[in-house]
């Protein structure tokens, strides 16, 4: 039976369609378990029944298809006989129906002899590259020709790659070229959080902030992400190796389904036997080195509980769904965000029975990125993707074989470093970890509890103001006001509050549409179309200075709650 939508689904898909009424390429932006799947053939299946349009879904996994074409089927009306499936690893190389869905990798070998799309659908987006030569670039750019007016609808649940930036706009290393100009719609992990009933866990960690892996990590080679055989060398020194058997023993005692992220196939194979050395029999691992067969009794036998903890590379990352996941140990460092969020996600499905959802951070991933989930912190390159290489090399005191920093055997004569007696400490390897909440930092309130207080208004100032982060311009009205007994800004100068709007030539959207709602309160004057627009009006004496000011100072800086103009008008006045 199809389920019904939920309302932030219902109200994405309104935003999406609309849309695509005028945008050839829209974006959506969802959180980790939204239910992208979902709403996407939702979408379809809408069209689907009132036209004749062709539809193209791309992807870069066989697990994704799987799970897109069974959606197809138990959640929409269309039947399979109107489904191609075009995936090498899914022995099906199909493209003459109405829908197809399609693996990239396979596509493009078939892309001369399809016919064409009205709307093309990616999951994962943010594999996009344009202006490279890849095989999306390509893609798009043959179905283009094909059908002009074809409309691109992108879904990602991180907007942004490793070594670009973000995949929309220009908040991207420059000479880099984007699909997408903005986000058309967001869903936020907070929205599916506080929502009742909740779509997804709250998040508490134990987040290690300062530890011996931080200066371990000093010796790996970066580029863009860390050199992963040198980062699997760092992971599985037994120091490391311990930490993670000491934080499952001391944190996740009554947690029933928990996965071990690790670096590297050796390295997952590692952590399993340390891990069966201390909880016999608990633990089982599920890599590329095993057979598919291998894989699926490892996977069945932990998703039925009789292995408690399964330690994995990547195969649980995108795309991976068991929503009974309530612990995570994430004990692979990466400067990827959106590795680190696609990894987190897992975790945060609800699921029947399920209390809590833990994550153990044992690396430096969340010092690095941050909590609010909403807010990751995205490192945008300035330099060449070469930028923060560095070179890291020993000599053997034997055969004089010059070697990275971290190998430990040398590939020419043997010699064997040393490990360090520190390594093989146990019981005080534990790093010291605190307990956070997974959620946006509320505003640092250096007053607390002052009541908001009215001020005041005695002079105005227009002025444009450059962002720092984009350099886009923006009108700032300032306020002066006077503090009288609430000067708690003293040795700032003289007290002011800034009131900022956006203008169509640098912004869109809500930002304009605020920005319309704030020029009304000062002025009856029509609103400008561009900055210098604002400032001409502000040059003619057009915008109103107001009487007073109502505000807040239990932030680091004070907050208007409302505005007073004592506007009259003269039928009022009584002489």
């Amino acid at each position: 039976m199809a389920f019904s939508l939920r309302p932030y689904q219902k109200k994405a898909l309104t935003v999406i369609s609309n849309d695509l009424k005028t945008q050839k390429n829209v974006l959506l932006h969802g959180i980790v378990g939204c239910g992208k799947t979902l709403m996407f053939c939702r979408l379809i299946e809408r069209y689907y029944n009132i036209s004749n349009k062709q539809f193209l879904l791309l992807m870069h996994k066989q697990e994704l298809i799987q799970q897109t074409y069974k959606t197809f089927i138990e959640q929409t009306n269309i039947p399979a006989s109107n489904i191609s499936i075009c995936c090498a690893a899914l022995n099906r190389k199909e493209i003459n129906k109405r829908v197809t869905i399609g693996s990239i990798q396979t596509f493009i070998n078939h892309v001369d002899f399809y016919y064409g799309c009205d709307l093309l659908i990616i999951d994962e987006a943010h594999l996009i590259q344009i202006g490279t030569g890849s095989q999306y670039d390509q893609v798009i750019d043959m179905l283009r020709a094909k059908t002009p007016n074809m409309r691109i609808f992108g879904c990602t649940s991180t907007p942004h790659r490793l070594n670009s930036g973000y995949i929309y706009g220009d908040r991207c290393k420059p000479g880099t070229i984007n699909l997408f100009s903005k986000i058309n719609h967001k869903i936020t992990y907070a929205e599916l959080r506080d929502s009742k009933p909740n779509y997804l866990m709250p998040l508490i960690g134990q987040v290690a902030f300062e530890n011996q892996l931080i200066t371990d990590l000093e010796g790996v080679d970066k580029n863009g992400d860390y050199a992963l055989e040198q980062l699997g060398m760092v992971m599985t020194k037994p120091i490391h190796i311990g930490t993670a058997v000491q934080a499952i023993k001391e944190y996740t005692e009554e947690y029933k389904h928990i996965c071990v992220f690790a670096c590297t196939i050796d390295h997952a194979e590692r952590l399993k036997d340390a891990i069966n050395e201390v909880f016999p029999d608990q633990a089982t691992t599920v890599h590329s080195k095993l057979t598919a067969i291998e894989r699926a009794a490892n996977m069945a036998a932990w998703k039925n509980g009789r292995k408690r903890i399964i330690t994995s590379v990547n195969i649980l990352v995108e795309g991976f769904d068991f929503p009974p996941l309530d612990c995570l140990i994430m004990v692979r460092p990466t400067e990827s965000t959106g590795l680190f969020l696609q990894a987190i996600g897992r975790v945060l499905r609800t699921s029947e029975g399920k209390k809590k959802a833990l994550l153990v951070d044992l690396t430096t991933n969340t010092k690095k990125f941050g909590t609010d989930l909403d807010n990751m912190k995205v490192i945008i390159p300035k330099t060449a993707s070469e930028q923060g290489k560095k070179k890291n090399e020993k000599y053997c005191p034997e055969c004089d074989e010059k070697v990275h920093i971290i190998v430990r055997i040398c590939p020419k004569c043997g010699f064997e470093w040393t490990v360090e007696e520190n390594e093989k400490i146990i019981a005080k390897q534990m790093p010291e970890l605190k307990k956070i909440l997974f959620q946006k930092k509320e505003p640092e309130k250096l007053f607390p509890d002052i009541p908001p207080t009215w001020h005041d208004v005695y002079d105005i100032k227009a002025s444009i103001h450059i962002s720092k982060q984009n350099k886009n311009k923006l009108g700032k009205i300032s306020l002066f006001y006077d503090a009288g007994a609430q000067d708690i800004y003293s040795g700032y100068g003289d007290p002011f509050v800034n009131v900022w709007l956006c203008m169509p030539d640098f912004y869109e959207g809500y930002a304009v549409e605020k920005a319309k709602s704030t020029w009304a309160q000062f002025t009856d004057a029509p609103f400008p179309e561009n900055i210098d627009e604002f400032m001409v009006a502000s040059d003619c004496g057009d915008i109103a200075k107001p009487t007073k000011i109502l505000l807040d100072h239990n932030e680091k800086w004070p907050k208007i709650k409302e505005i007073n103009f004592d506007h009259f008008d003269d039928s009022d006045i009584p002489f």
